[in-house]
């Protein structure tokens, strides 16, 4: 099974795609606020083959694969901060596959902006429940000294 997850830039609504093995089009979920005629037009461009999906161009959406391995275990192995962890899990839980996505990835960048700042890291519930991923600071280019 592949999934994808396509997120509005302008309304943050998500479809999440699901493709069987064999790359025919397998689930599909909507998560937001749809008007009927969005509703309409999302059916109608949804691919019904993971080769389609993968060449797939929308204005104002973003298309990420979903890794195999979006897990709490993942998470918190990646992480390397082990405290607190039945509170993180549980915060971790209420996460949505594309905020998972996103926690994951911008990990390594809120690693190199501590290493800047001097700065303790954040217990791992703390770095989930204020969305650290998402701070302005880390999508800034970080400096290099030379």
């Amino acid at each position: 099974m592949t999934r994808y997850i396509l997120t509005s830039v302008r309304t943050g609504n998500e479809i999440d795609v699901t493709y069987d093995d064999a790359g025919r089009l397998w689930a599909v979920g909507l998560s937001g606020t749809y008007t009927d005629d969005e509703h309409v037009r999302t059916w109608g461009i949804m691919p019904l083959s993971i080769g389609a999906m993968r060449q797939l161009v929308i204005k104002g959406v973003t298309i990420r694969e979903v890794p195999a391995d979006l897990t709490f275990e993942t998470f918190y192995g990646k992480y390397a901060y082990k405290v607190d962890r039945a509170a993180a899990e549980a915060a971790w839980g209420k996460l949505k596959d594309s905020d998972r996505m996103a926690a994951l990835e911008g990990i390594a960048k809120y690693e190199r902006w501590l290493g800047q700042k001097g700065t303790a890291k954040l217990y791992p519930v703390r770095y989930i429940s204020k969305r650290v991923w998402e701070w302005e600071e880390l999508k800034k280019p970080i400096a290099v000294s030379r």
